[in-house]
C-alpha cells in the first residue's frame, strides 16, 4: 500500500473577531493538490482540492466564494440526523469560519507581510543573531560553508544550513 504523504505542511493560527481561535493545517501533496483541516473550538472540518492552481491553496481559498469553501468543508458529513434548523445554523457557522480563513490567507499574501507562519518563526528565531551574523560576514566564511563548520561546538545540529542560507535569511530580515 502506497502512503499518501504531504510534501509540505503549513499551520496557520489566528483569532478572528466574533469566533473562537482557528487553526488551519494545510497539507500540500503536489503543485496543485492540497488538503486543509480547520479546527475551531471543539470541531474540525477537512476539504481536499486536487486541482486548485499553482498559486497555492491559500490563494485559491482567498479568491473563492465562502459558500463554496464551506460546502467543501462540510462535504461528506452525515447531517441527516440533525434538525433542519441546526443544519442551517451549523452551515452558517462554517461560512463565518470560511470567511475568516479567507481574510487571514489574503492578509498573509499582502506585500510586506511574512509569507507563512514558518517564515515568521524563522524571523523570530534569527533576529537575535543579526548582530552576530554581521561579525561573521566577510571574515573567511564561504557561502558553501555549513553552520556545522562555522560552529564546531554543535556538529550535526544545523542540518546542512549554509552561510549563504544565513546571508539570505538576514537579507530578508533587514527588508522587513
Amino acid at each position: 500500500m502506497a502512503a499518501f504523504i504531504p510534501q509540505d505542511l503549513r499551520i496557520y493560527r489566528f483569532h478572528p473577531d466574533g469566533l473562537d481561535p482557528i487553526a488551519v493545517y494545510v497539507e500540500q501533496f503536489g503543485p496543485e493538490a492540497s488538503r486543509i483541516t480547520v479546527q475551531c473550538y471543539a470541531q474540525a472540518w477537512t476539504a481536499y482540492w486536487g486541482s486548485h492552481g499553482e498559486a497555492g491553496v491559500e490563494a485559491f481559498v482567498a479568491a473563492s466564494n465562502a459558500d463554496y469553501i464551506a460546502d467543501n468543508l462540510l462535504w461528506g458529513r452525515d447531517e441527516s440526523a440533525m434538525l433542519k434548523q441546526y443544519r442551517k445554523s451549523h452551515r452558517d457557522y462554517v461560512i463565518r469560519i470560511a470567511r475568516a480563513i479567507q481574510a487571514e490567507f489574503a492578509d498573509q499574501a499582502r506585500p510586506g507581510r511574512a509569507s507563512s507562519p514558518r517564515t515568521e518563526a524563522l524571523e523570530l528565531a534569527l533576529r537575535p543573531f543579526a548582530t552576530e551574523f554581521k561579525q561573521w560576514d566577510g571574515v573567511g566564511c564561504r557561502d558553501a560553508m555549513t553552520l556545522d563548520e562555522m560552529f564546531s561546538h554543535a556538529p550535526g545540529e544545523t542540518a546542512g544550513v549554509t552561510f549563504a542560507d544565513l546571508r539570505r535569511a538576514n537579507e530578508l530580515l533587514e527588508e522587513s
